[in-house]
């Protein structure tokens, strides 16, 4: 019997913010990344996105194109698929398209999972230089489809963005006490004395969490997790956790996972799935396309009973130019 042969595709893309997206590391304009198809000699497709991101251990865009350069000259039999996988451990976004492209191909009915509900996304308010705290407070408080809500902060000085985070939760705990508020710091500040500033915003009901508040460093990361449980329930890693499987057991901070970063796509899958003896998580966004949120809504779908799970910050579809 002849072996299934795969053949590779891919197609570079470039897509234009609605509004610049300004986090604690400076302003992003633009999108960049690969769409990857992988056909079999029995005629299924499947689409999926090679979209790295700064700051999250990823590979450079161009490497990835380089080694996808290398595998789309000729057809590979399926005996080769591990090897294949294997050989790009180095390349997490690279070795995640070929992953998830592989799953999907086995399990076709993934690609048309539902888009969930918007009760159960989180939406991204996107903040820049002329955004005020009444504004976006005003904006997350006439949104009534969402109940979760997600502010980059980092942008300014400590002292200033606790500031900026009180206002905005005392006037949801005035107007819209049900509204859950995420503030992702990307990493902003280098010690941990930042966690102690950042302590009088755990106080307020409407947060749900505060997002890598500190730069990625195991000294940060265990700063981190040795927060007091009411503190560490209240905190997420997202920068940190390329391997989110790796969390300390019986931890209580959240762990954020893109899944478009994280390599070992069938690794991922099963923590996902798992319903006990593991963190709180958010599947999330890292600003891609159709393809890459296939798998995400898959996700979503799979985990949708899943008590570990929090609304997912998918969301993301609106901020990019027609």
């Amino acid at each position: 019997m002849n072996q299934v042969l795969y053949t590779l595709r891919s197609r570079h893309y470039s897509r234009r913010f609605r509004v610049p997206v300004k986090t604690s590391r400076g302003l992003s304009t633009t999108r960049e990344g690969l769409i990857v198809s992988l056909s079999d000699s029995l005629g299924n497709r499947a689409e999926t996105e090679i979209a790295p991101w700064e700051g999250f251990g990823c590979e450079p865009l161009d490497e990835a194109r380089n080694v996808l350069n290398t595998l789309t000259a000729q057809a590979f039999p399926a005996s080769e698929k591990s090897n294949l996988l294997a050989s790009l451990k180095t390349l997490p976004c690279t070795q995640h398209a070929l992953t998830a492209a592989f799953f999907l191909l086995e399990n076709p009915e993934a690609q048309h999972a539902p888009e969930p509900p918007d009760t159960a996304i989180c939406r991204l308010l996107l903040r820049d230089a002329a955004s005020d705290p009444e504004s976006l407070a005003a904006a997350l408080l006439a949104d009534r489809r969402y109940r979760s809500f997600k502010i980059k902060i980092g942008l300014a000085p400590l002292p200033d963005e606790m500031d900026f985070c009180k206002k905005i939760l005392s006037r949801c705990a005035e107007l819209r006490p049900d509204a859950r508020i995420r503030f992702d710091a990307n990493g902003a500040w280098q010690s941990p004395e930042a966690l102690t500033a950042l302590a009088p915003l755990y106080a307020f009901p409407q947060l749900e969490f505060i997002e890598q508040p500190l730069a990625a460093t195991p000294e940060n990361d265990a700063a981190v997790y040795a927060l007091p449980p009411e503190h560490a329930a209240k905190t997420a890693l997202d920068e940190s956790l390329r391997e989110p499987w790796k969390m300390p057991e019986g931890t209580s901070v959240v762990a954020v996972v893109k899944p478009l970063l994280v390599g070992d796509f069938p690794r991922l899958r099963s923590w996902l799935l798992e319903t006990q003896h593991a963190p709180r998580f958010v599947i999330s966004s890292v600003f891609e396309t159709e393809c890459g949120r296939v798998l995400l809504r898959e996700l979503c779908r799979e985990t949708q009973s899943n008590p570990r799970a929090l609304a997912a910050g998918i969301a993301t579809t609106a901020a990019f130019e027609n």
